[in-house]
């Protein structure tokens, strides 16, 4: 993607300070750089609606169905030279991130409370998480000490880079990263090679080890998982100065999410240069993020720029699921923002820390906002967004289009925040609390439940990466 600094939202978003909708994007020229036309990532580009197709049900249950991630089987390690079946298509990378802008901001709207509805009745997660990951032998290999140029991927004869070990990989295979580190903050990191349906495609760190994935991590692939890596997302991607801002250039691109069924599980995302923070997660700024799922993570340490900067940032995608992580240290974001046209998101079983806010909901016109339920998160400490007006809270919703529909916030606790709930004019809240969740030791990041938590039951993530 591009680096997502920006220009301040229109008027639409006049609370939510991010990315702009794809339609605002072209209307404001924004971007330097554009990806081939060949491709529909491109953000000038108007997002088409994504296709109909089978969702996967939910790995947990919840308010309504949803689809699970498919089904992974390992092949067994190879120690000898792999026999290379027929090449895999990888995606075509775009000769330059696409810079993504954001909205200006302007006064916030007059403040409306809560929107209150007989509740519906609530399936809660019947099932925990499990203590430990499922085992997995490796196929491929890459090493910090590998060579692209003449290692074939044995674990005798390692690849040295990430895009190198993806471009060789097929369905159902999982490629394994030695320890060590893999890039720096200038490292463009392609992930482009598809899985499929049946075969997804996985990168992971070798068995018992941990690697370190540095610099702008772009997964425009369908079908791919990225589990149990350190991923320091600091890089010099976006070089632009956003405009209405006294904010600093260069500083990070996100994570980009631009393919559908992808995963990260298990990861441990930050950005250790402070003077390079930004947001930290996006997903769908362009192309077709449905079915993204993001579990069992700690995604941290982000953020530096007014209200633009977002733990995780969800613009576009049908069926996305965010749940089981620990989100913290942004105080100049949203734990995480749904603008401007997310549908059918579940976000639930979230620790939500020191963020600016917890929650945005909103969209610009013609864009359409619905379906998404919030449910079974916590939202402690939220320290406020000064530049535009925001007090800590948990969360706030506006809209330059039509309101949207079918949208819930109901059964979380939001605690330690100066605003309280929030301001709401078209997201139906219920059954959300104010309790002290209990957490064992929020100031040391340590966001298990103490026993007699009220939200014992929900069965959260315990941090166990």
């Amino acid at each position: 993607m591009s680096t997502l600094l920006l220009a301040p939202a229109p008027a639409a978003l006049a609370r939510t300070g991010g990315h702009r909708s794809h339609k605002a994007k072209a209307r404001h020229h924004r971007h330097t750089t554009r990806r081939p036309k060949t491709r529909s990532h491109a953000a000038h580009i108007k997002r088409r609606p994504a296709p109909h197709r089978t969702t996967k049900p939910a790995p947990k249950p919840s308010p309504q169905p949803v689809t699970p991630t498919p089904v992974i089987t390992p092949l067994p390690v190879v120690t000898t030279p792999p026999v290379t079946p027929p090449a895999a298509t990888p995606v075509t990378p775009p000769v330059t991130p696409p810079t993504v802008t954001q909205p200006v901001t302007t006064t916030p709207p007059t403040s409306t409370a809560p929107i209150t509805t007989t509740p519906p009745a609530v399936t809660q997660p019947v099932s925990s998480p499990p203590t430990t990951p499922a085992t997995f032998d490796c196929d491929l290999y890459a090493s910090p000490t590998g060579s692209d140029s003449s290692g074939n991927g044995s674990i005798g004869s390692p690849y040295a880079s990430v895009g190198k070990l993806d471009a060789a990989l097929h369905p159902g295979q999982t490629g394994c990263l030695r320890a060590g580190s893999y890039g720096s903050t200038s490292t463009w990191v392609k992930v482009y090679t598809n899985g499929s349906s049946t075969g997804q495609i996985t990168i992971t760190s070798y068995p018992g080890e941990t690697a370190t994935v540095r610099g702008y991590v772009d997964i425009e692939a369908n079908y791919t998982t990225l589990s149990h890596l350190s991923i320091d997302g600091s890089n010099t991607f976006y070089t632009q100065v956003r405009s209405g801002t006294n904010c600093p250039a260069p500083v990070s691109q996100p994570l980009v999410i631009g393919g559908h069924d992808d995963v990260l599980e298990y990861d441990n995302y930050y950005q250790s240069v402070a003077s390079l923070r930004g947001n930290g997660i996006g997903i769908g700024f362009w192309g077709d993020a449905d079915n993204t799922v993001i579990r069992y993570s700690k995604i941290h340490d982000v953020g530096q720029c007014e209200a633009y900067d977002h733990l995780i940032y969800l613009s576009h995608g049908n069926n996305v699921q965010i749940y089981d992580n620990w989100l913290y240290n942004d105080p100049h974001g949203r734990g995480v923002q749904l603008y401007p046209a997310p549908t059918n998101a579940r976000v639930f079983d979230n620790v939500i820390d020191h963020a600016g806010e917890g929650f945005v909901v909103g969209n610009e016109a013609g864009d359409t906002v619905s379906g998404n339920q919030i449910y079974n998160n916590i939202i402690t400490n939220s320290t406020g967004l000064p530049t535009q007006g925001i007090p800590g809270e948990a969360i706030h919703d506006l809209y330059g289009g039509t309101p949207g529909t079918g949208n819930t916030f109901h059964d979380n606790i939001q605690y330690g925040n100066p605003g309280g709930l929030g301001r709401l004019t078209a997201v139906s809240a219920y059954n959300n609390a104010s309790s002290n969740p209990m957490l064992v030791n929020a100031t040391q990041q340590d966001f298990e439940l103490q026993s007699g938590s009220p939200a014992a039951s929900w069965g959260l993530w315990n941090g166990a990466l």
